[in-house]
Formats: C-alpha cells, sequence, structure tokens
C-alpha cells in the first residue's frame, strides 16, 4: 500500500487522536481525502495534512449518553 493511501487507524495514530473523532469527521463529511472502497475507508493522507495546516481542526467527539 502507497504510505499516502493510509487507513483510519493509521491515520489516527499519525495524527494522535481516536479512531471515533475520525470517523465521525468522514460521516459528517468534514474529512477531505476520505473515500469509502466497499466496506473499508481508505485516506489520502497528504490531503488531510495539508486541509489541517491551512488551519482545519478536527471536530470533537461527541459524549456518549
Amino acid at each position: 500500500m502507497s504510505e499516502d493511501i493510509v487507513t483510519v487507524e493509521e491515520l489516527a495514530v499519525y495524527l494522535r487522536c481516536n479512531t471515533k473523532t475520525i470517523y465521525d469527521a468522514i460521516k459528517l463529511g468534514q474529512l477531505p481525502g476520505a473515500q469509502r472502497l466497499g466496506r473499508v475507508i481508505r485516506v489520502h493522507k497528504p490531503t488531510v495534512v495539508a486541509w489541517l495546516v491551512s488551519g482545519n481542526e478536527l471536530p470533537k467527539p461527541r459524549k456518549r449518553r
């Protein structure tokens, strides 16, 4: 697999955040570079990095009830 294309888990490690935060951002359409391929999600890491460098933030994780 290319180092530019990563899984949600790999992206979470890279960004030092929870996978749930990433999944929430994808679900809300807030994370660029994410693509669902059947049952799996792959993310173009350079797109996410450029997006974050431009000043955007990942959404805050939702609190469980």
